[in-house]
C-alpha cells in the first residue's frame, strides 16, 4: 500500500482532546468531569447525518472523520472539542503504515 499524502495546510481545525477523569478537591470530594489533555490541529470532515428517536424526542446525530498528526494515547471513549462542538471518539486507526497520521471516526450529537 502506498503512503497517503496529507497536505499539512489542511490540518487547520484547532481541537482539544478531553478525557473523563476523577478530580479531587481540598475537602476530599471526588468529581467526575471532562478535562483537557492536549491541544492540536487536525482536518475535520463531515461524513453523514441522521435523526434517531430517543423516547419521545428526536436526536440529531452527525458523524465526522478527523485526520491528525500521529499522537499516542488517543483511544475510543475520549472526546474532541472544537468551537463549542463536542465529538465522541468512536474509533482510532493509523492512516497508513508510515505511522505519521491518525484517523478518528467521531459522532456529534445535537439537540
Amino acid at each position: 500500500m502506498a503512503a497517503a499524502i496529507v497536505d499539512p495546510g489542511s490540518l487547520r481545525h484547532e481541537l482539544v482532546l478531553e478525557n473523563y477523569a476523577a478530580i479531587g478537591d481540598a475537602t476530599g470530594a471526588i468529581e467526575l468531569r471532562w478535562t483537557p489533555v492536549a491541544r492540536f490541529w487536525g482536518l475535520v470532515e463531515p461524513l453523514a447525518a441522521a435523526v434517531r428517536l430517543l423516547g419521545q424526542s428526536e436526536l440529531s446525530e452527525a458523524t465526522h472523520r478527523v485526520t491528525l498528526r500521529m499522537r499516542r494515547g488517543i483511544v475510543r471513549g475520549m472526546r474532541l472539542r472544537r468551537r463549542g462542538r463536542i465529538y465522541e471518539i468512536l474509533s482510532v486507526q493509523e492512516l497508513d503504515e508510515t505511522g505519521r497520521h491518525l484517523v478518528c471516526q467521531l459522532r456529534e450529537e445535537t439537540a
